[in-house]
């Protein structure tokens, strides 16, 4: 390598968070001109807690997400436990009244936050700061981002992954892997992360539930990454006991604060067969999403019923069992790109629906956009580990040259598809009629929207 190409190199790491910066206000930047929408209404403007003070707000801490103070003592809780989410709207309404440009602001500095993070683990994974860069980049500018990074009640899915990804960069940082780039420290210091490890999954959780994903992609990296033999059961240990007793204590408090699911109980798991056809249909449209992300929309639900006769279900559910094989079996060959693969799939079981996520609609699958946003970071840093091996054997050549023209190009499209979601979110009409002309009918889309004309 030349001095030339070091100090490129360099000047590239050295500034890249500026470039991540500058591509985050092009993609969705816009969202600072955006109003209140949908929940927001509920969850902020018409929220008395919000001018909670001192004690009062621990209260946060004893109710479901959407029991307001207005609410009524037979409120039934919705099964939502997220406290420090409303502790952060009640933190932006200090600093800036109600006027929606700062909450939009807050969402906007914690998506760029979550960015950096995938950037931090992808360079301790891929070892190369290009690749490292690219994923860091399109999960900042990615579209189907929007419903976490431009909606303000969104927030629930930035913060949790906040959380998420702190702790595996903990995680990859200090953990003694098998790859030789990735060394760990001595006992002391790992007992020390693994603590703070700790304490960012006890945050994650308390922002959305989907974060009991991270004891499993944990699981995920130290079978991918198991490390010399001597003392492995003591490492396991020392970071996966944490974990467990943060997820005990979260079920627990989780229990006593709300109904967990309420009614009998197995009649969410009547019809799972049928189910889980209809979640791998979920996945791969999940993973079309991702590589062309067109007909976006903020809800999406596949229908359960009558599933094992639709072509589409069995043959989504052949591709998605071949793809989680090729991912467990590529570990031989690559295991920064299997540990990205399967931290995909492992960060969407929470939200699979084999147990359905609405009590109301057990025979459909809901598939939603924002489920997307801890995944894709997992799924982009197996990209990039792909990126780097085929650049590696390349070498400088008019293929690369291509490769990068080609990400050049993609980077400019997400931005501009990026920027015209953000305006879908611009006001509750605009918000309600994009809605239906994707597709996404609900009734509380609709009764939303007749509300927004009527006012």
């Amino acid at each position: 390598m030349s001095r030339d190409d070091t100090r490129g190199r360099g000047a590239l790491r050295k500034w890249s968070w500026l470039l991540l910066l500058v591509l985050t206000a092009a993609a969705y930047g816009g969202a600072l001109w955006n109003g209140f929408v949908w929940d927001d209404d509920a969850l902020i403007v018409r929220n008395p807690d919000m001018e909670l003070q001192g004690t009062g707000l621990l209260s946060f801490f004893g109710r479901d997400f959407f029991q307001t103070g207005s609410a009524s003592a037979s409120y039934r809780a919705g099964g939502y436990y997220r406290p420090l989410v409303l502790l952060s709207f009640v933190a932006d309404r200090r600093l800036w009244g109600f006027k929606p440009a700062g909450f939009h602001l807050t969402n906007l500095i914690i998506h760029f936050a979550n960015g950096l993070l995938v950037l931090v683990i992808a360079r301790r994974l891929v070892g190369e700061e290009r690749a490292a860069l690219g994923a860091a980049a399109f999960f900042l500018i990615h579209p189907v981002q929007a419903s976490a990074a431009v909606y303000i009640s969104g927030r629930t899915d930035l913060l949790a992954a906040l959380g998420c990804l702190g702790a595996v960069a903990l995680l990859v940082y200090n953990y003694p892997a098998a790859a030789g780039r990735v060394n760990g420290m001595g006992l002391r210091k790992q007992a020390a992360a693994s603590a703070g490890a700790a304490v960012l999954a006890a945050a994650a959780l308390g922002s959305k539930e989907m974060a009991v994903c991270l004891p499993v992609i944990f699981l995920v990296y130290v079978m991918v990454f198991p490390g010399a033999r001597k003392g492995r059961g003591q490492r396991v240990l020392l970071w996966a006991g944490p974990q467990a007793a943060v997820l005990v204590g979260y079920f627990a408090v989780r229990a006593s604060v709300l109904e967990f699911m309420g009614g009998d109980i197995f009649r969410y798991f009547e019809g799972s067969g049928l189910r889980v056809l209809a979640t791998a249909r979920a996945v791969v449209t999940y993973l079309r999403l991702v590589v062309v992300p067109v007909g976006l929309r903020v809800e999406r639900f596949l229908p359960v019923a009558g599933t094992p006769w639709k072509a589409s279900y069995l043959a989504a559910a052949a591709a998605l069992v071949c793809l989680i094989v090729l991912a467990a079996a590529g570990a031989r060959r690559s295991r920064t790109a299997a540990f990205g693969g399967l931290w995909f799939f492992a960060a969407l079981l929470p939200v699979a629906n084999v147990v359905p996520i609405y009590a109301a609609r057990t025979d459909v699958v809901f598939a939603a956009e924002q489920f997307l946003y801890l995944p894709l970071a997992g799924l982009l840093i197996a990209a990039a580990e792909g990126a780097r091996r085929l650049r590696a054997r390349a070498g400088p050549c008019g293929a690369c040259r291509a490769g990068r023209a080609l990400a050049g190009a993609a980077v400019i499209v997400f931005c501009g598809l990026s920027a015209a979601r953000t305006a879908d979110w611009r006001d509750e009409i605009t918000f309600g009629e994009k809605a239906v002309e994707s597709g996404a009918r609900s009734a509380r889309i609709l009764v939303n929207l007749g509300r927004a004309y009527a006012s």
